[in-house]
């Protein structure tokens, strides 16, 4: 319980690591040797399969490779995405891309600041209290459009 040290290990491209659980604990691993830190408690990502996958995630295989179980310290970003994706996907069907859309919903979204606003039928809600400074700015944002909206 004493001094806290942290290492963020680079996202480095390099031809020699392979793109699997296994493959990016041994480069996260091998980093930590190099640079004299100890994983002692703790380990963060975010919450991508390959990351967490109770099979060949890269927690398990740290796990494994250090013979003791870690702290997840999980990003919930992608996590918040996630159900938002699949309405998205059950409703305008699979995207062919990053940034393209196969529906009718996804095409018009590049113009959508262009077009008119429609009559819709207000959802009573609270806003929950929160402090917006622990907030990504995308849900900062949301907050303030609601709040303006007086939704």
């Amino acid at each position: 319980h004493g001094e806290v040290a942290a290492a963020r290990v680079p996202p480095a491209p390099c031809p020699t690591i392979q793109p699997t659980g296994q493959g990016i604990a041994e480069s996260i691993l091998k980093y930590l040797e190099d640079n004299s830190f100890d994983l002692d408690e703790v380990v963060g990502c975010d919450g991508t399969t390959t990351n967490t996958g109770w099979k060949n995630g890269v927690i398990r295989n740290i796990k494994v490779k250090i013979n003791r179980p870690l702290q997840w310290f999980i990003c919930l970003l992608h996590f918040n995405e996630l159900p938002y994706r699949h309405l998205f996907q059950f409703l305008d069907g699979e995207t062919t891309g990053p940034s393209t859309f196969s529906g009718v919903i996804g095409k018009r979204l590049p113009n959508c600041n262009k077009m008119p606003v429609v009559e819709f039928e207000k959802v009573e809600s609270e806003i929950i209290d929160i402090d917006t400074k622990d907030l990504s700015k995308d849900q900062q944002y949301q907050i303030w459009l609601i709040e303006i909206q007086g939704l």
